[in-house]
């Protein structure tokens, strides 16, 4: 599977990562996510609010096809969006972007996979020769590390 690290059949804690990849794990958790009390340990939010609105982008992405249409009925509805403030489980509520819901939908922490090096940065030349950075999105089977199951996800 290329250069990724896949380590699917394995229980989450028999699972050995490199120290860095761990650093990784504990520094970042998606809005609808929180940590546990163990090392490494992701929860869905506790905010039975937040946790509906996840649900429902799923559930209206399955009956409605596209980012865009659930975007739309979110708007519709008056559902609100929970963006993150801080470690500290506050929240804003606000309208609901096309980013953000095609960000949820596209972003497999919902799924519970703990994913790393879906991205690479890289330094291009533009039309006037200039160097210019830019992150460039890899093919699944170029990521460094996919561990499907890794936490409780939001959808299978």
């Amino acid at each position: 599977m290329g250069s990724a690290l896949l380590l699917e059949a394995m229980a989450p804690a028999a699972i050995d990562v490199s120290l860095a990849v761990q650093q990784e794990i504990t520094q970042r958790v998606e809005h609808a996510f929180v940590w546990g009390e163990d090392d490494g340990e992701i929860l869905l939010h506790p905010d039975e609010a937040v946790v509906n609105v996840i649900r429902t982008i799923f559930a209206r992405f399955a009956e409605l096809g596209s980012a865009r249409r659930v975007w739309l009925w979110l708007r519709a509805h008056g559902m609100k969006f929970p963006l993150s403030l801080g470690g500290h489980h506050e929240l804003r509520w606000n309208e609901a972007s096309y980013q953000a819901v095609h960000a949820v939908l596209a972003n497999p922490v919902y799924a519970g996979a703990y994913v790393y090096g879906k991205n690479r940065c890289e330094t291009v030349l533009d039309e006037t020769g200039v160097r210019r950075k830019r992150m460039r999105r890899l093919p699944m089977e170029d990521w460094q590390v996919l561990i499907k199951d890794y936490h409780q996800g939001y959808i299978d």
